[in-house]
Order: structure tokens, then sequence, then C-alpha cells
């Protein structure tokens, strides 16, 4: 059973990005935030070794995801379950919010300046809305 994730009291609120009494089967090999301003957007690329795990702490971020020629859309927000993004999947974050949509990536393997793993994407045109 999933601890719980979103508590909210009068004084703030805990919002647990990763915990391995809930994920077992994954351990970040680093942790870092990707910052969105609004109507900007990061991406596309893809990994071919790494593993995307993403937690939205602030804002709104929309994910559009590609696998082979399949399409796919998501809002994460605050309290939203971390999203697992895999390799040769290509991913574009963007920014649905009036505010920056502020994203913790929990990757493994680690990026590296020596091995970036990091593809860019052609022909990127997501359909509208799917």
């Amino acid at each position: 059973a999933r601890t719980t994730f979103f508590s909210f009291s009068v004084h703030g609120h805990v919002q647990p990005i990763w915990n391995v009494l809930d994920d077992t089967h994954y351990l970040p090999a680093q942790i870092y935030a990707t910052v969105v301003l609004p109507g900007c957007s990061k991406g596309p690329h893809m990994h071919k070794r790494r593993v995307g795990y993403f937690a939205c702490v602030s804002g709104e971020a929309e994910l559009i995801l590609r696998s082979d020629e399949s399409w796919g859309r998501m809002i994460l927000r605050p309290g939203d379950p971390p999203v697992s993004v895999g390799v040769f999947v290509a991913c574009e974050i963007r920014c649905v919010s009036d505010e920056p949509a502020v994203l913790i990536n929990m990757p493994n393997p680690a990026w590296s300046a020596d091995e970036p793993d990091e593809c860019p994407v052609e022909d990127w045109n997501p359909p509208e809305g799917k």
C-alpha cells in the first residue's frame, strides 16, 4: 500500500517524492529539479539507458510522450504520484500553469558529462489534445 502521498495542515503541507517502501523495484541515482516557465517547454529528447521518474512540486506540467509512433499526454500537479518515463520514450515537458512548473526528476542511471545519454528527437509533431 502506498504511504500517504500528500497531506495539508494550516502550516503547510508534506509531499513525499519517493519512498523505498512504496517502490522497491526502483532506486534513483540522482535527484534534481527541472523548472519550466509559463508558456515554455523543455525537450523533446529521449534516453537510451536512463529512466526518468518525475514528480511535480509546483505549478502544472504536461508531459507529451512518444514511443515509436504512439503518443500520450498527461498532466502532472503537486500531489500526483511520480511518473516514470522509460528508455526510448521521447518526452517534452510543457508548463501549462500561470506559475513555473517545478518537477523533481529522479533518474537512473545518473546524468554524466562523459556519457550524457541525451538523444535529439526529429519529426516532433504531437497531435493536439491527444
